[in-house]
């Protein structure tokens, strides 16, 4: 009956559940903090669903326009630089006018 025992033992620490981790591969991020599998950790990710969303460091709004690239990388709604390169909040060839 000892030896039964021991043996259930060594082949129930045999077995790993694969499962837990991202393509089954226990090399790679589990899916708890990794959760599309794309190599960022869930808090470093924009959408954790979307493999292929932006990650906070690149895109700090996660509007899917890069720091480099947006206007106002604080606000998701901004995302003018593509109709805004000099980002003065007028399309390209236009100008805002004041008057004094």
């Amino acid at each position: 009956m000892r030896r039964c025992s021991i043996l259930f033992v060594v082949l129930a620490t045999a077995c790993e559940d694969n499962s837990l981790y991202c393509n089954e591969d226990v090399e790679q991020n589990l899916l708890a903090v990794d959760g599309d599998c794309d190599g960022f950790l869930t808090a470093d990710d924009c959408d954790d669903a979307d493999n292929t969303s932006t990650v906070v460091s690149e895109d700090g709004d996660c509007d899917r326009v890069l720091t480099v690239d947006d206007c106002n990388d604080s606000d998701a709604t901004n995302t003018l630089t593509f109709a805004d390169p000099d980002c003065d909040f007028a399309p390209t060839g236009y100008a805002y006018i004041t008057q004094n």
